[in-house]
């Protein structure tokens, strides 16, 4: 009898690792594409069905299989990124200590530009955020801010120069996004060994960042000991876990995925995509090692638009930057509904970009439909029609679905609840009536 016990006990024991071994991924290879058009990739933009690839001197427009079609250079700026900004492009660059923005149509024409008269120092790494209807320059030395300053662009062009003291705390948050905390928290030193930042990943509920830590002196047998390290921050900014490992001695980029951390490593030779939970458990490890022509490449960077993630990878020389590719995943975005007892509510859990998307409603008896409330990963409102259908956008949503008690006849109500009130007022005043006759008395 104990031996069928255990031999069941096995059989229960190997399904559940048969069924952990084959969990089904979140992303869905789609293709690697070859270009050698390009240098360091900056920032990859989706815009009217092209993809515009913004690289450290120039802009590229491709097709969405990246089939070149035509580019613009920037040969005199140092260094170039650029950003979406209402159906047009953002392209902010410095020359010769000057900072330049551009704003530039789908087919790279120059619809106006302007440069300020701050002095800047060439050699940072711009980054560009979009909030409201203002454009935000940092500038970055080595991942740290280069100055105190954030730079503001209005649609008109204008360039301003603003301390960062002179933002509140929680407007930053929602002007540099995730970026706000690698800024706080890089080259952080503890118990003997320093943290130094690389990228962050963000919604409204968590912060993701990634670089490295090591030891802060250096080992003659180990040399500095460097390893990899996540660390998971909620929304008020306080450290929910850290993951620091050894087997990689960093992570180079990183996005967030409904609630999947997804990391790029390089272990030379191979190059790796992480999966991990937001409990900071390992999920997933994805063998992205390729080569172009003999030579191996080196993942470096993550893009997520419109239910894709890129990633970016290029052969590096001592000479030049030879090879550069661009490797497709597809994925869901999440469709999140809130519990409710009051009633049912049906709607897919996974959409992509611009799906329509389509709520189904159903209350329990009594009660009726009070409010529905969509927002997307970030906590903003989401355009909902008559019909409780809204476009998905390029995030997770969020759904919630209040309910009050139904009212069959609301004059009848009325009419009781009048009642019912001046029957209390009656009574209180025959109290108090009767008390004055019982003084009188």
């Amino acid at each position: 009898m104990k031996n069928k016990l255990y031999i069941i006990f096995a059989l229960f024991i190997s399904v559940l690792m048969l069924n952990t071994v084959k969990a089904e991924s979140i992303l869905t290879y789609e293709e690697t594409y070859n270009f050698s058009r390009t240098d360091y990739v900056e920032n990859i933009i989706s815009l009217k069905d092209n993809l515009f690839l913004i690289s450290s001197y120039n802009i590229i427009k491709t097709s969405n299989e990246y089939e070149y079609i035509t580019d613009k250079y920037f040969e005199d700026l140092n260094t170039v990124n650029g950003i979406k900004y209402n159906d047009n492009i953002m392209l902010v660059g410095i020359e010769n200590n000057v900072l330049k923005a551009y704003l530039l149509d789908e087919n790279l024409q120059v619809i106006k530009q302007q440069e300020t008269s701050y002095i800047i120092d060439s050699y940072v790494t711009i980054k560009l955020y979009s909030y409201e209807d203002k454009v935000y320059v940092m500038l970055l030395s080595n991942e740290t801010l280069s100055n105190n300053n954030i730079y503001e662009i209005s649609s008109e062009l204008t360039i301003t120069e603003k301390s960062l003291s002179s933002y509140d705390s929680s407007l930053l948050k929602k002007i540099l996004k995730g970026d706000y905390y690698l800024i706080r928290m890089n080259d952080i030193e503890e118990n003997n060994r320093i943290t130094h930042y690389y990228s962050t990943a963000y919604n409204k509920d968590y912060t993701i960042l990634v670089g490295d830590t090591s030891n802060v002196t250096y080992n003659e047998t180990n040399g500095y000991e460097y390893k990899g390290n996540i660390t998971i921050l909620d929304s008020n900014g306080e450290v929910v876990s850290k993951i620091e490992t050894d087997e990689h001695y960093s992570f180079e980029d990183v996005e967030l995925i409904s609630d999947k951390i997804i990391v790029i490593t390089n272990d030379n030779p191979n190059s790796y995509l992480l999966v991990y939970n937001i409990n900071g458990t390992l999920e997933e490890k994805i063998d992205i090692t390729h080569d172009v022509e003999g030579f191996p490449m080196q993942a470096m960077k993550l893009f997520k638009d419109n239910s894709k993630l890129t990633i970016f990878s290029y052969e590096y020389s001592k000479a030049r930057y030879h090879y550069k590719t661009f490797m497709v995943y597809n994925f869901d975005y999440s469709v999140i509904t809130n519990e409710n007892v009051l009633g049912t509510v049906n709607v897919p859990t996974n959409a992509k970009t611009n799906d329509l998307v389509t709520i189904e409603i159903t209350p329990n008896s009594g009660y009726e439909i009070d409010s529905v409330e969509v927002v997307d990963s970030l906590g903003n409102p989401i355009t909902l029609s008559d019909t409780y259908s809204f476009i998905m956008p390029d995030s997770d949503v969020y759904v919630t679905v209040n309910y009050k008690i139904k009212v069959d006849n609301p004059e009848t109500v009325d009419i009781v609840t009048i009642i019912g009130i001046s029957a209390i007022i009656a009574l209180f005043l025959g109290f108090k009536i009767t008390g004055k006759l019982r003084w009188l008395k």
